[in-house]
């Protein structure tokens, strides 16, 4: 599993594969986010893939991008994406802006 400084990574068992969020996904963690979201992609083995964010307490709008967009290209594909462990604040926030996955 690729992992970042703040614990951002992707990895799959079976036909699931969990990118996990670091703590802060801001600007400084997009890059790694990025590329575990290509690996996410990429890895056609995994049908489904679920976002763990248990550990998240901030998501700027950069991370909230990448998200976003891993959620559009595997619903291109058929395969699906899930957000797990969320803050509630996280997600009522996003949900205040319009933003559900």
């Amino acid at each position: 599993m690729s992992v970042s400084n703040t614990g951002t990574g992707y990895r799959r068992k079976q036909h699931t594969g969990t990118l996990r969020l670091g703590k802060v996904m801001d600007i400084f963690e997009a890059q790694p986010l990025l590329e575990s979201s290509r690996k996410a992609l990429n890895d056609t083995q995994a049908t489904q893939v679920v976002v763990e964010g248990s550990q998240t307490e901030r998501l700027d709008l950069s991370a909230l991008q990448i998200l976003l967009a891993l959620q559009r290209d595997l619903k291109a594909t058929d395969r699906s994406f899930r957000l797990e462990g969320l803050a509630e604040n996280l997600t009522t926030a996003l949900a205040a802006k319009g933003i559900t996955f």
